[in-house]
């Protein structure tokens, strides 16, 4: 609810499209792994057990079912329950059939039809959620309706040694069904980011595995069911599922309609369809990529229709969602592929992806946000949203090392470093023509990447001033963790474990930060290797998950098992804290190690075909 109330309040804010991506998307990640939870455990007791509830699953898989909810009922019906519930129960403990029934009571069924908390229990009592495989018919004489439905659970692979992925054959859900085509053309006011999903669901409710038509009942309630025969090949004949991202499951599809998908032209001007909705961009992005992650993808080489999708919107992208959510997915792709000798070709097919988009933009550094409520310029703001749509433009084309962006963060970094040390952190930095408070921390970072000797000494100078709050250190030390030059890094990780420049709170804060980069993330597995026992490493079972599971070749994988050796020092494993930390990430590197393997030179061969930035590639797909 505190994400509707910042809805509410801050509208100038523009962050309701932020949703998906800040929620839904981080609930989906955790709750793809056999080891999750429902929302609803009535076998939790003890409070060691309660404690564990108060996770991710809890906190953002619950907002996104209430939000799936809310998509179903229609925002007045919904709140409407919710202040009816919070009158009838408060002070008082309930249980989730309280709520359901309160939604019952304002979504009222005929007495043939099952009550809207029936189809929802699953979604509580349940883990996990399912991925509704969609088939079309593509034979001459088929119907436009004839379309077939397919749920099972979705869960990302588990290794065993054998590369194989589980899925439960045992769990189904009620299915809150929407489906839209590429046909249908709107004005842009209908499908604004701030609307709530007005299409009807039809429940797709078939056991796990079991293939459900399109029925007579679900055409008499989807209004915007396809109404061209899927023989048909003109541009706009795809369908796609969950309009908005209101359900809280994956979609997949067949590989025509995917192919459809990839290469339809995307409407501009007065008329828009559902490609320019920003929610289904952000889906089609994180549903393809996942889908081929685990193994999903049918017909196809697994990642062959995420990069196509993201090499064919990706460049016209103007939003920071459907962004975040690719660039996202793009970082797994970067991590697994680091130190391989096919991630030349894929940083360098970034590189020219991140060069369209930010090239595409200058003025993308001076974007100005502050609150229109208290600002002296209110009403000349840029938006919050486009704000993050521009810094992570910059992120993406500086990681990617596109020659001006290093050197507008380079020289911003300059400017920043001649004002001295006593204005560095002033408060009127937003006032200046450099506008360095928006990009603080882009420009700390990339400013300081060739590692400059003056600009270096200069940080560790404002690091060590008396008058330097905690968190400014912070945003220091992740700038000087993005330094390419060894001896810095190296000094970054000395100064980190004492305590009289970093607090011990902040220390494992610091260590992360030296994640960003291959080259950094290295350098300190051999330090965490070689200060093991030194008492300098504090929590070091977050190290080795963190940088241990991160690894990905056979070699540091071998110095992982000999590490874990060391530290129980002829003792049990369960006798040593970091034991299941050990076993956690030496089970993620295998794990990765077989991913690399599967994939990395077939994502290296995509790229290389990809030769046009914007296109859907001449090249086949099939």
């Amino acid at each position: 609810m505190e994400f509707e109330m910042l809805v509410w309040t801050k509208s100038s804010w523009n962050v309701r499209p932020m949703f998906n991506y800040w929620v839904v998307r981080d609930a989906l990640a955790q709750d793809a792994h056999s080891a999750t939870h429902a929302l609803s455990d009535s076998s939790v007791q003890t409070p060691a057990e309660i404690d564990g509830m108060f996770d991710t699953i809890t906190y953002a898989k619950g907002a996104s079912v209430l939000h799936m909810i809310k998509g179903i009922m229609g925002e007045t019906p919904f709140f409407n329950a919710l202040k009816a519930y919070v009158q009838k129960y408060k002070g008082q403990s309930v249980r989730p059939e309280h709520f359901l029934s309160e939604l019952d009571t304002v979504e009222a069924a005929a007495a043939d039809v099952k009550k809207l908390s029936d189809h929802l229990k699953g979604w509580i009592e349940q883990k996990g959620y399912p991925v509704v495989k969609i088939t079309r018919n593509y034979d001459f004489n088929a119907a436009a309706e004839d379309i077939s439905f397919t749920q099972s659970r979705f869960l990302l692979p588990v290794w065993n040694g054998s590369s194989t992925s589980v899925h439960s054959a045992t769990e189904k859900w009620d299915i809150p069904l929407t489906l839209t085509n590429g046909a249908i053309i709107k004005d842009p006011a209908e499908w604004a980011d701030v609307q709530v999903a007005t299409n009807t669901p039809c429940w797709v409710t078939s056991a796990a595995g079991a293939t459900e038509k399109l029925s007579a009942a679900c055409l008499a309630i989807l209004s915007e069911r396809p109404q061209v025969p899927g023989n048909d090949t003109m541009g706009s004949n795809y369908i796609v599922a969950n309009v908005q991202q209101y359900g809280f499951y994956r979609v997949n599809y067949d590989l025509t309609n995917w192919i459809r998908i990839i290469r339809a032209p995307v409407p501009s001007g007065t008329t828009v369809n559902i490609l320019n909705d920003v929610a289904t961009r952000g889906q089609l992005f994180d549903d393809s990529f996942n889908l081929a992650r685990a193994d999903l993808m049918e017909g196809v080489e697994q990642y062959d229709v995420p990069l196509r999708l993201v090499n064919r919107y990706l460049p016209g992208e103007v939003a920071y969602a459907p962004l975040a959510s690719a660039t996202d997915n793009i970082r797994f792709i970067d991590q697994m592929l680091r130190g391989s000798p096919n991630y030349r070709r894929f940083a360098l097919y970034m590189q020219t992806l991140a060069a369209a988009l930010y090239n595409a933009r200058p003025d993308i550094w001076s974007t100005d946000w502050v609150d229109a409520t208290t600002a002296e310029t209110a009403g000349t703001e840029s938006s919050y949203g486009e704000l993050m749509f521009n810094n992570l433009i910059i992120e993406t084309a500086c990681f990617y090392e596109v020659p001006e962006c290093l050197a507008e963060a380079e020289r911003r970094l300059g400017v920043w470093v001649g004002r001295g040390p006593s204005a560095a952190f002033a408060p009127d930095e937003r006032l200046s023509t450099e506008n360095l408070i928006q990009t603080k921390s882009l420009v700390l970072c990339y400013g300081l990447r060739d590692g400059k000797p003056a600009y270096w000494q200069f940080m560790k100078e404002l690091l060590v001033l008396p008058g330097t709050i905690t968190s400014s250190k912070l945003i220091l030390l992740r700038g000087m963790a993005c330094s390419r030059d060894e001896s810095h890094l190296q000094e970054l990780l000395m100064m980190a474990t004492d305590t009289t420049i970093v607090r011990s709170q902040d220390v494992n804060a610091v260590f992360g930060y030296l994640t960003k980069f291959h080259q950094s993330h290295i350098l300190t597995w051999d330090f965490i290797q070689r200060e093991w026992s030194s008492g300098k490493l504090t929590n070091r079972a977050n190290l080795v998950t963190t940088f241990g599971g991160g690894l990905t070749n056979q070699w540091r994988l071998e110095q992982l098992k000999v590490l874990f050796e060391i530290a129980k020092d002829g003792k049990e494993a369960t006798d040593i804290p970091e034991a299941g930390a050990f076993l956690r990430a030496i089970e993620r590197v295998e794990g990765n190690l077989l991913w690399i393997g599967k994939h990395s030179q077939q994502i290296a061969s995509l790229v290389s075909r990809m030769t046009t930035i914007g296109s859907d590639s001449t090249v086949p797909l099939a």
